[in-house]
């Protein structure tokens, strides 16, 4: 990858990928979550065309979103961020 993650929505079978190479265990976590939400838009039929990769509803709600659910674990493990 040259991209920390990515989420191929165009192909029969939904695969995300992650880059891990040298990256805390947070971020790498984040980066799935992030990938996930776009599978739930896609699910949804919101994710018709590639987002940008920066900036946009879509791309805006996958960052938030991933933030969100780092933040709801981390709450429960407190060493998340230990690394």
């Amino acid at each position: 990858l040259k991209t920390t993650a990515s989420y191929d929505y165009t192909k029969p079978e939904k695969i995300i990928r992650v880059n891990a190479k040298n990256r805390m265990t947070v971020d790498i976590m984040r980066s799935i979550a992030h990938e996930m939400v776009h599978h739930k838009q896609y699910e949804q039929g919101r994710l018709e065309v590639k987002p940008p990769d920066i900036g946009g509803e879509i791309e805006d709600e996958a960052n938030a979103k991933a933030g969100q659910y780092i933040k709801l674990f981390a709450q429960k493990d407190k060493t998340l961020y230990d690394e």
